[in-house]
């Protein structure tokens, strides 16, 4: 995603689209998470993995899920979905064209699609248009097989093209949820801000060193019931190459309450099964050792970083 910066005009414009497009502006509801449901209605439950309510979705989606945008063979995705399964993992995103072929097609052939909830951008590069966006959603959806995925990423800042083909495409029984994703802090903000009631969840980065603000993005998005999802929670991986100790890291960040879930990429199912146990061990407290550990990860692993992921600096506090 490209660097955005939001001008006082284009904040004003969304609100001003959104208003005329019959949604609110400016409501805040006070959001309740309500009860858990029962195990039964929770899909793909296992009594190991911890599951959190992904806002006004009413989804409750696995704490550790699946993240990804590598163009993975289809056969290393059948090993890491049908693993996933059995963890209890249930939700993952998808974004590239090759990752969304290869996910699809192990979920078509092995019937996977009642095991997971679905997150999808629509291409690799911003959609310059309505149909062309809408044309993306229906590729995406031959891709898995079916009639709707549960959550649209849109890929275009534009939000005032992104609320419209969100609207289009739920009217037409095509998605579910809107999900917005970005790498730029004051986009989020001005999402959660203005787009309340056409975003239900919310993917930033963050990370284990991430401070959450008091009255900061995650504050923001629980006041209006937006669910929070974690993108980069190891640092694009290099948390994990530096320490070796992926647990503790996401386990730090699951500490954060106002998070829905977090997801890590996973490269086999080996990574998967190492980051599960961040959930699995969820009541059992990091060491100090183990903290102490993680602070030195943490302070020299920002030197390492590789250019492209420098950005990842803008996210230290939300």
């Amino acid at each position: 995603m490209s660097d955005v910066k939001i001008t006082r005009r284009q904040f004003a414009a969304a609100g001003v689209f959104l208003a005329a497009a019959g949604i609110a502006v400016g409501a805040e509801p006070i959001a309740t998470a309500g009860d858990k449901p029962e195990p039964a209605k929770i899909l793909n439950h296992n009594p190991k993995m911890g599951y959190r309510r992904l806002g006004k979705t009413g989804l409750w989606i696995s704490e550790i899920s699946l993240g990804g945008h590598n163009p993975f063979e289809a056969d290393n995705r059948k090993e890491v979905l049908t693993r996933a399964i059995e963890l209890g993992v249930n939700f993952f995103d998808v974004g590239p064209i090759k990752e969304c072929a290869s996910y699809g097609e192990v979920c078509r052939t092995h019937k996977l699609r009642d095991k997971f909830y679905i997150s999808f951008g629509s291409l690799n590069a911003p959609e310059k248009d309505k149909a062309q966006a809408l044309a993306n959603i229906d590729a995406r959806l031959r891709d898995f097989g079916t009639d709707c995925l549960d959550l649209w990423r849109p890929v275009n800042p534009n939000l005032e093209l992104a609320a419209e083909v969100f609207e289009t495409a739920r009217k037409a029984g095509k998605v579910r949820f809107m999900l917005y994703a970005n790498h730029e802090p004051d986009m989020v903000r001005v999402v959660v801000e203005r787009m309340s009631d056409v975003c239900s969840a919310i993917m930033l980065p963050y990370m284990s060193m991430t401070k959450e603000a008091e009255n900061g993005v995650l504050a923001a998005c629980r006041k209006k019931d937006i669910g929070t999802i974690a993108i980069k929670p190891l640092s694009a991986g290099n948390l994990r190459n530096i320490s070796k100790n992926a647990v503790a890291h996401l386990k730090k960040v699951l500490a954060t309450p106002n998070l829905s879930a977090a997801i890590p990429g996973v490269d086999d199912v080996d990574q998967l099964e190492q980051n599960v146990q961040a959930s699995y061990t969820r009541e059992v407290a990091l060491t100090s050792l183990e903290l102490q550990e993680l602070a030195a990860a943490e302070t020299e692993h920002f030197g390492r970083l590789p250019e492209e992921y420098r950005w990842l600096a803008k996210w230290w506090e939300v």
